[in-house]
């Protein structure tokens, strides 16, 4: 039980920094990543309800449906975006978004109930299809951890914007590029994590 409420305490913190990153990125002018950080901030809600022993209020019917409106959302936005880094952006939420539906539908419990699943639905093509889920959230979450340690790549610092002028401290201590690839590579890890956990 302890690997889950060490999983919850660092998504509360990485749910944290996307709120101030929302928060902060509505006080003044510049360039922001407010939906990305919105997308984000929903996705570790929903890894939290589904790892913390506590359980969670809210049915698995009702997260299917806000995930749906992300999957949704970030299709629309993708085919409307002019930008190959952006579309591709927009196409990583809504592969986060459809990942985060199939293990609301296919667990509708919390971790803490999750060994009673009796593994991955839908036969042989599901279990191809999570494991090739698994191995891109944790080469995300591999490419997120190298980025926020400094190691360079063509494009990185393009998925993540500033948080606007007139932060102050926060903005340059807190809400920094480093900080957000950090964050970004806990919620990867923690995702492919649930997927192996409901084998």
């Amino acid at each position: 039980m302890w690997i889950q409420w060490l999983g919850t305490v660092l998504l509360l913190a990485a749910a944290c920094h996307a709120g101030a990153r929302l928060v902060v990125a509505g006080r003044g002018p510049g360039p922001t990543s407010r939906p990305s950080d919105a997308v984000h901030l929903l996705m570790c809600a929903g890894l939290i309800a589904m790892l913390v022993p506590l359980g969670d209020p809210i049915p698995s019917p009702g997260w299917e449906a806000v995930f749906g409106l992300v999957v949704g959302w970030s299709l629309v936005a993708a085919l409307r975006e002019r930008k190959r880094t952006e579309r591709l952006l927009w196409a990583r939420h809504a592969a986060a978004g459809i990942a985060m539906i199939y293990m609301f539908a296919a667990a509708p419990m919390s971790m803490s109930g999750m060994n009673a699943a009796a593994g991955w639905p839908g036969g042989l093509a599901g279990t191809a299809l999570i494991w090739i889920l698994v191995a891109y959230f944790g080469a995300c979450a591999l490419w997120s951890a190298l980025t926020a340690a400094g190691v360079e790549f063509r494009g990185a610092t393009l998925a993540v914007a500033a948080a606007g002028t007139g932060a102050g401290l926060l903005r340059t201590s807190v809400l920094t590029p480093r900080a957000t690839f950090l964050c970004e590579a806990v919620t990867a890890a923690c995702m492919a994590g649930l997927l192996l956990a409901m084998r």
